[in-house]
């Protein structure tokens, strides 16, 4: 009999202890719930801005085009220089056949020789196309420019060298301005230069010259 009376109590406080738990949980979702709902009513709806990605992709786009733009202009600027050089290796050809010529002096040779590069790549006493090629150093009336013989390989006691007499021509050109990229050109033409009518006259005494020395 007792036990079957602790067995009910048993079940009634279960049953009891069960009731309040569902109802205390009731009770904590309908409070949640209101709770959201107020702060639903009360709170402004939250606004997405969308991203502005314009200042980023002007800034790609400028470092782009600078980039693109550079490397066009280096190229450019490359072909430009090197057409101009082959130009002054074509006047510096001419030169030396000048120089070759024969005469009635060397200075009258040298004469002839300057002459050429001052009418090719001079203009007055200023270099043509200083942007692009800018004539230094040398000696004689033409700047950038050395006629005569070899500064150093000209030997006139051994004919494998005694031939080189002819002109050479020394200049800078700049491959991109905005920096510091110049480089020094050197165009060169040996070849050889022919008796004069003075240098004859000496060797062979006094005579009749016919058809060169």
């Amino acid at each position: 009999m007792v036990a079957a009376q602790v067995q009910d109590l048993s079940i009634t406080h279960n049953f009891v202890k069960q009731a309040l738990t569902a109802l205390t949980g009731s009770l904590l979702t309908r409070v949640r719930a209101r709770r959201v709902a107020m702060i639903t009513r009360t709170s402004p709806p939250l606004r997405k801005r969308p991203l502005n990605n314009s200042g980023q992709t002007l800034i790609e786009f400028l470092l782009t085009f600078a980039l693109c733009l550079g490397f066009t202009v280096t190229v450019a600027r490359v072909g430009f220089v090197v057409s101009f050089a082959n130009y002054i290796q074509y006047a510096v050809f001419m030169s030396a056949r000048a120089y070759q010529s024969g005469a009635e002096s060397e200075a009258d040779q040298k004469t002839a020789a300057e002459n050429v590069l001052k009418k090719t790549v001079k203009k007055g006493s200023q270099d043509r196309v200083r942007e692009l090629a800018e004539g230094f150093g040398g000696s004689g009336s033409v700047k950038g420019a050395v006629i005569g013989r070899h500064p150093t390989g000209y030997d006139a006691d051994k004919i494998d060298l005694s031939s080189l007499q002819g002109v050479r021509y020394t200049f800078k050109s700049s491959v991109f301005p905005p920096l510091d990229t110049t480089v020094t050109l050197r165009s060169e033409s040996w070849l050889g230069r022919e008796v004069t009518n003075t240098e004859c006259l000496s060797a062979v005494g006094e005579g009749v010259i016919d058809n060169g020395c």
